[in-house]
């Protein structure tokens, strides 16, 4: 759904940050009235909720807890637990390591691992790739079709069509607070949601803009770069140039190599 169609609310809803005014949320058959009856069900948020100073194995034992012999912290315990989770999703990252030492990717992996660790059975994601770039990404989502096929359930939120397509069975769509379509991948595509999220057609969305153009303010000319080649444009002053396509595509690398962060193998 648009931003504004009611997702975030109904997560909130789900983590018991609000209360229902009417009806009723079941998990496993019962309904949902008390924080206990939340014990299995993890939510992944943007902003992953990790402290950067501290360690993984100490990040996912802030969840689980500490293991503790003779009043004091088990360490050994500590690290096998995280181990144990991270070898869920990705076991090559070292419990040891600093949280702020790690990618961006591994973070939200240790946050899942986290969610594991205290066995969760339904992970809520809220737009989990919103900071990644498209390999990273893929890499998440090899993470979470591992979790699907051990029978991890999963809510996915996200605002990008190609992710949905890539990694849900069914899709729902909300629109000023309400559920208006519901259904499975194979029987939707991508101009079929946007027309469910916006209410209307696609081809009525945008009108053409109509301005006079500047001066001529940048030329591009078969520029490759990182992949991209055959890449030619002009660019007026006054004038919006919109660079389209899927994750991946790239038109991150375009902008980079504009702006001299990515070396132009060829063209000007």
């Amino acid at each position: 759904g648009e931003n504004g169609a009611g997702k975030s609310t109904l997560i909130k809803l789900l983590a018991g940050v609000h209360r229902l005014d009417s009806g009723r949320i079941l998990f496993d058959g019962h309904p949902i009235e008390t924080e206990a009856d939340r014990k299995g069900i993890a939510f992944i948020h943007q902003d992953l909720g990790l402290i950067d100073s501290l360690s993984a194995a100490e990040n996912i034992a802030f969840t689980c807890g500490f293991a503790r012999r003779g009043g004091l912290i088990d360490w050994r315990q500590v690290r096998r637990r995280a181990r144990e989770a991270l070898a869920l999703v990705d076991d090559s990252i070292d419990p040891d390591t600093p949280v702020g030492e790690l990618e961006r990717t591994q973070k939200s992996l240790v946050a899942i691992a986290r969610a594991l660790a205290v066995d969760a059975r339904l992970l809520v994601l809220d737009e989990p790739t919103a900071s990644l770039p498209a390999d990273d990404a893929e890499r998440l989502f090899v993470v979470l079709k591992r979790l699907q096929a051990q029978g991890v359930g999963m809510i996915y939120v996200s605002h990008r069509l190609d992710e949905i397509f890539r990694v849900a069975d069914q899709v729902a769509v909300m629109r000023d607070g309400r559920l208006v379509c519901r259904k499975a991948i194979a029987q939707t595509d991508p101009q079929d949601l946007v027309r469910q999220i916006v209410g209307r057609e696609p081809e009525q969305l945008y009108q053409a803009a109509s301005c006079s153009h500047g001066p001529l303010l940048l030329q591009v000319r078969d520029m490759a770069c990182g992949g991209v080649s055959g890449l030619s444009f002009d660019l007026h002053a006054g004038e919006i140039l919109a660079l389209a396509g899927l994750r991946g595509a790239g038109q991150e690398r375009v902008g980079r190599a504009l702006f001299g962060l990515l070396a132009i193998d060829a063209g000007e």
